[in-house]
């Protein structure tokens, strides 16, 4: 036999192609690993730079929901404005301020400038938010319990005296008609 014919170490060969393509599959394994943690931390990564945006975005929409908010309670800060506002333009303010309120003192002060002006408008409503709110109710809860006596007549008793009537008179007995002797004569 030829030496050159003969296959020196196939057994050998073998396991040495085996862990050669062992060595690559773990490899691949681990770079495949190494990537999906690579990955993760990349999307939480980015999570946390949207979530530090969306922050930011939710900080900066607050900023302005503030400052809207802050245009609508600034009439109140202005006496001839308050002097002039109808119930309707007061309780709006109220209702911006009341948001804000406390966490802004300038918000609560505009709150307090609607509330006499609402007082004013309409004492009987406001009455009852101020009873309400002697019981502990938060300023929005006593309003939105106060809001529906906004839609009737703002004092207790409205209009003119009521017509004088005469008095009736009594029966001498009791079996006796009650209609007056004047009214009988027809």
């Amino acid at each position: 036999m030829d030496t050159p014919d003969v296959y020196p170490d196939a057994l050998g060969d073998a396991l040495s192609h085996s862990s050669q393509r062992f060595a690559q599959l773990a490899s691949l394994i681990t770079d495949a690993t190494t990537m999906q943690i690579r990955r993760r931390a990349q999307v939480h990564a980015a999570n946390a730079a949207r979530n530090q945006r969306e922050l930011r975005a939710l900080r900066e929409e607050q900023r302005a929901a503030w400052q809207l908010a802050r245009a609508g309670w600034a009439p109140a800060h202005d006496s001839r404005w308050l002097a002039q506002a109808d119930l309707l333009q007061a309780a709006r303010v109220w209702g911006t301020a009341a948001a804000y309120a406390d966490a802004d003192p300038a918000a609560a002060s505009a709150m307090r400038k609607c509330e006499e002006r609402l007082r004013v408008l309409h004492p009987y409503a406001m009455a009852w938010y101020d009873r309400l709110r002697g019981e502990g109710a938060g300023a929005v809860e006593a309003m939105r319990q106060a809001v529906p006596l906004f839609s009737k007549a703002p004092h207790a008793r409205p209009g003119d005296p009521g017509a004088g009537r005469h008095a009736l008179q009594a029966p001498a007995r009791l079996d006796a008609p009650s209609v007056a002797p004047a009214l009988r004569q027809n």
